[in-house]
């Protein structure tokens, strides 16, 4: 509901999208509803996400499968996805940017972005674990459900 797209605007024009954020692995592009017929009569439509590609765990995604950028690259996620083109801002610039809103910021967590943890507690093994925990509830929340 956030994007409702004048179809007469696109039609026939190479379209760029820019969304904070790429994160699950949901229908966008052609074929999503939030782009409908608009995106589909584009030339092109192209994708930025003003962050780098999201990959850990964190709040209301339950497993690393839903992450739309786990295990692939740009072009990979826009075939997902449904766009011509996927930009991604890099991690660099991202905290060259936060830096420049406040220099004095020197440290910060980009964990979702490239799974360093500055805690120091959070391994492949904990991340691991708490995964399958979540599938355990999952399916129990399916049988229930049945």
């Amino acid at each position: 509901m956030k994007l409702n797209p004048i179809a007469s605007e696109f039609k026939g024009k190479n379209v760029l999208l820019v969304d904070d954020s790429i994160v699950a692995a949901t229908p966008r592009g052609r074929s999503s509803s939030w782009s409908g017929s608009a995106a589909q009569q584009s030339l092109f439509c192209h994708l930025f996400a003003a962050s780098p590609a999201s990959l850990c765990l964190r709040i209301d995604m339950q497993t690393r499968t839903e992450f739309v950028a786990r295990n692939a690259d740009a072009e990979q996620v826009a075939k997902k996805i449904g766009a011509d083109k996927v930009i991604y801002q890099t991690l660099d610039s991202l905290k060259a940017a936060v830096r420049a809103g406040n220099p004095k910021l020197t440290h910060f967590c980009s964990a979702c972005f490239d799974g360093v943890y500055p805690t120091g507690d959070v391994t492949p093994e904990v991340l691991q674990q708490i995964e399958e925990e979540r599938l355990i509830a999952r399916e129990e929340q399916m049988e229930l459900n049945i």
